[in-house]
């Protein structure tokens, strides 16, 4: 009878506080990659408003047409209704500081229940090179469509990684 209470002992103060935790880990890991993914939606939004493009498709051909057909030196409309006066490119580099920090958050508070590939993938989604380059295009004041194209391209490898990030989550 001491092996049946001892198995049951380890079952109530071992495996199922385990098993708990973790599903209280999982929400919270949920609930970052939900907001990562919105951030990443707002981003597609900021450049889409005016464009008559709709940024709810996510097709390559929509997003490279939404990013030159864009003029990127107008005021952006949600910052415009909080009184900022930012253009839409310098809203999307404020976007991805909160990527950015969203994605740290993430990697901090989770990182030993994440796997190595997805702790990877996390490091290349915050410093992928659209972050890299909106924060430099943002001090400029003119840009051609080679620009746009090309920073489109790199929304797209992120949007792909977000992706492949999502499918191991």
């Amino acid at each position: 009878y001491s092996y049946i209470a001892g198995c049951i002992f380890y079952l109530l103060s071992v495996t199922f506080p385990k098993y708990r935790a973790k599903k209280i880990i999982r929400k919270g890991i949920m609930i970052k990659k939900k907001s990562i993914q919105k951030i990443l939606n707002h981003i597609l939004q900021c450049f889409s408003e005016g464009t008559q493009l709709s940024a709810e498709d996510h097709s390559e051909e929509n997003i490279q047409n939404i990013f030159v057909k864009k003029n990127w030196n107008d005021m952006d409309a949600e910052c415009k209704l909080l009184r900022y006066n930012k253009t839409t490119i310098q809203a999307c580099n404020l976007h991805n500081q909160y990527l950015k920090e969203e994605i740290d958050d993430l990697i901090i508070k989770y990182k030993e229940y994440l796997s190595e590939e997805v702790l990877s993938l996390l490091e290349e989604l915050r410093d992928s090179q659209f972050i890299k380059n909106v924060a430099i295009f943002s001090r400029l004041n003119s840009f051609d469509v080679d620009v746009k194209s090309s920073l489109a391209t790199e929304y797209i490898k992120m949007l792909d990684k977000y992706k492949t990030l999502e499918g191991l989550i």
